[in-house]
């Protein structure tokens, strides 16, 4: 080795050596607080709680809005006023799935100021007398984007609850609520008219509240969900003409012919991208109009490839074919979904209860 060479790399050993202690000396209390609130935001509520009691700093640090804007605390048995705490401190996307809720003192909410922006209520229960009285005054507080109140009982009250969130509410699960009549279904969709994707799946409607919906439908909708109700031809008609701006629809499970294939084709054509239809409606002459739709891009129907003969194969090649998942409204497309979180929010279920 020459003698360059050799005093570089002496001199780089000095480097080294110099950097090691300054490396050590790192610790968590000399971070910037911008940098602390960052990393508390992977942090579940347990964690933050026990990282709160470090130190003064520590306690304001995990006390920030950003750690708890979202919060996960699906299947859990939780107390009225743990949820007031989350309110409190500022979260904004809250799951409650299939939670139990146990009301502490009268019952009555009181945080001052409500952030919530997503909610997810489905299948949730109150532990009460009334069912639904703590849901009731929860949905009733917020100025809500996103709402799920799937498997519910739908009051009277709670219908009001959602109205209350009418100026801001553009998205509302709805699929298997009990006693929805045709009042209730007419004023949500009238008093709601900032909504661009509703489910109503499964929810026993009679055919007139049917008709009544959808000749009132808001006609800024985007995505409709009529699976397993009893839709016709002329509900389609309708419900074509009140929202010419339909990306998605889904009819799977529906009442309705090929003769309400045109419906679609001509008042969709410029805007539906994913169609969904039920099992009887395979005519092909039909399913070859609905590959002329210039924005389709998936389709979802009773596919036999035995009637299918290579001259429709070659019409429909373009489009995908009972392709993944239609979800509209639904926090979850898929059972196990909801531990990671609901809707576009990445959030993991908080386990109160190791059993789970």
């Amino acid at each position: 080795m020459s003698k360059r060479k050799r005093i570089r790399s002496e001199c780089q050993k000095e480097k080294d050596l110099d950097l090691k202690p300054s490396l050590k000396r790192t610790k968590m209390e000399q971070l910037p607080t911008e940098i602390l609130v960052d990393i508390f935001t992977f942090l579940n509520i347990q964690d933050l709680g026990r990282c709160g009691q470090v130190c003064k700093r520590w306690s304001i640090i995990s006390q920030d809005e950003k750690a708890w804007m979202k919060i996960n605390l699906c299947l859990n048995s939780i107390s009225t006023d743990f949820i007031e705490q989350i309110c409190y401190r500022g979260a904004k996307y809250l799951g409650l799935r299939s939670a139990t809720i146990a009301q502490c003192g009268n019952g009555k909410f009181s945080v001052m100021e409500n952030r919530l922006k997503y909610l997810d209520l489905s299948r949730s229960q109150n532990s009460g007398n009334n069912e639904e009285d703590v849901l009731v005054q929860l949905t009733a507080q917020c100025q809500l984007e996103k709402l799920s109140v799937a498997s519910l009982f739908m009051s009277s009250n709670f219908v009001k609850s959602i109205q209350q969130n009418a100026p801001t509410l553009k998205v509302l699960d709805l699929s298997h609520c009990r006693g929805l009549t045709f009042k209730s279904i007419r004023r949500i969709v009238t008093k709601c008219p900032e909504l661009v994707e509703i489910s109503v799946q499964g929810t026993h409607l009679p055919e007139y509240a049917i008709s009544s919906m959808c000749r009132h439908l808001p006609p800024k909708l985007q995505k409709l969900c009529l699976s397993n109700l009893n839709v016709t031809n002329e509900h389609v008609r309708n419900l074509t003409l009140k929202c010419p701006n339909l990306s998605e629809l889904d009819l799977s499970g529906t009442q309705i012919t090929y003769s309400a294939v045109p419906y679609i084709t001509e008042n969709l054509s410029q805007s539906l991208v994913k169609l969904k239809l039920p099992s009887q409606v395979d005519d092909l002459q039909e399913l070859i109009q609905l590959a002329s739709m210039p924005k389709l891009q998936y389709l979802w129907y009773n596919l036999n490839p035995n009637r299918q003969p290579e001259k429709v194969k070659k019409r429909l090649a373009h489009l995908k074919i009972n392709e993944g998942n239609l979800i509209i409204a639904s926090p979850n497309f898929e059972e196990p979904s909801y531990l990671q979180g609901f809707w576009n929010i990445q959030c993991r279920r908080l386990n109160f209860n190791p059993k789970i």
